[in-house]
């Protein structure tokens, strides 16, 4: 049995489902272009993760450098091209809790009930 589809926000008419914030005070890492941290808003998503309206700028991070790597190069047969040598892995590391949202946890992906 296969898993059902993951649903975008503008599926929920504009309401994301509930989600709980984790304060997170650990560091997390992310793989990008430039040496400095910066979040986007679009004014509809692009990823599956984004705000409906751009209500809210998405930083995606994972709490270990290994599952960076997975998340940006899985895809991609697990190599990483010649064009993308030139990318950054960030660290991360809070000043106060970070009011996080844990997409690991099967409560927050978007899927029918």
């Amino acid at each position: 049995m296969s898993p059902e589809p993951l649903r975008r926000p503008s599926e929920f008419g504009g309401q994301l489902p509930a989600v709980e914030f984790r304060e997170w005070t650990d560091p997390v890492y992310r793989i990008q272009d430039d040496d400095q941290i910066s979040s986007q808003r679009y004014p509809k998503p692009r990823y599956r993760f984004d705000a409906p309206a751009g209500e809210y700028a998405v930083l995606y991070a994972n709490d270990t450098k290994v599952a960076t790597f997975n998340e940006s190069y899985a895809e991609k047969r697990r190599r990483i091209p010649a064009a993308d040598a030139e990318r950054h892995v960030v660290r991360i590391t809070p000043k106060r809790p970070l009011p996080l949202v844990d997409l690991s946890d099967d409560r927050t992906s978007y899927r029918t009930v």
